[in-house]
């Protein structure tokens, strides 16, 4: 399915579709360039918008795109992209959560474990697919929509990074680094990640989403994150975090 302005096919990122007030769906980038031409219009029945804040993404439409990629990267593969399908016998770190196991789902080539736990965990989750979304150590996350069926011990609730509230549920999670993120948390992000150039810090400059710069001390609720990025000023290296950024996007 493709923007009716730009033609390009929506995806999570600069193309994510915006549902208008009327109901067609245009991507983020047009809409932004509609405002700026001050066209708040639908470009297929012209009814009219106020603003972007007034929009929310088609969530329904990236379930789709989701479902839709989902099962071409299912398949557990290893560092170097080899597909890991054979059960072996050998004691040493698995990969993903760095315990030590005696029994790992192996990649004999290029000697890269993975234990039955997280084999079970990675088959059972989704992986993100807005690029920009990593842990603060740069590993990939997936969305792992029953967090009791994979962690047991947390009896359904964990602690979100992104707003540090306690949740349960879906979480957006690594795994390896215990980073998890609410559904909130990663609905917003999608949401900031591909705009976040148009947000701009207390100097007057651009934010950017720095996924590997830990947020600390946000600049604005002083609230202490240590396992969520951040969004930076380009200038002056203020860190906010996801809920403040969100109230910076919102209140400008």
């Amino acid at each position: 399915m493709e923007c009716p302005v730009c033609l390009d096919n929506f995806n999570t990122s600069i193309h994510m579709p915006y549902v208008l007030p009327c109901g067609h769906s245009v991507c983020v980038s047009c809409v932004d360039a509609l405002i700026k031409a001050h066209n708040n219009f639908c470009p297929i029945d012209r009814r009219d918008f106020t603003s972007r804040d007034q929009l929310k993404p088609n969530y329904d439409f990236l379930e789709v795109l989701q479902a839709q990629i989902t099962p071409v990267i299912q398949n557990l593969l290893c560092c170097n992209g080899h597909l890991i399908e054979e059960l072996v016998t050998v004691t040493q770190n698995c990969e993903i959560c760095d315990k030590r196991r005696s029994t790992l789902w192996f990649c004999i080539t290029c000697q890269y474990g993975v234990c039955d736990k997280c084999k079970n965990w990675f088959e059972g989750s989704r992986s993100v697919i807005e690029p920009g979304l990593k842990c603060y150590r740069s590993h990939s996350m997936r969305l792992t929509e029953d967090v009791q069926k994979y962690y047991p011990k947390r009896k359904g609730v964990f602690l979100c990074d992104g707003c540090l509230k306690k949740s349960s549920g879906s979480s957006t999670h690594c795994r390896k680094c215990n980073v998890d993120f609410c559904i909130e948390c990663y609905q917003k992000l999608i949401e900031l990640i591909p705009v976040a150039t148009n947000i701009f810090c207390t100097c007057k400059n651009q934010l950017a989403w720095r996924f590997s710069e830990v947020c600390g001390k946000c600049k604005r609720c002083k609230n202490a994150y240590k396992k969520s990025g951040s969004f930076l000023c380009l200038k002056c290296k203020n860190k906010f975090c996801i809920k403040c950024t969100d109230c910076i996007r919102r209140n400008r």
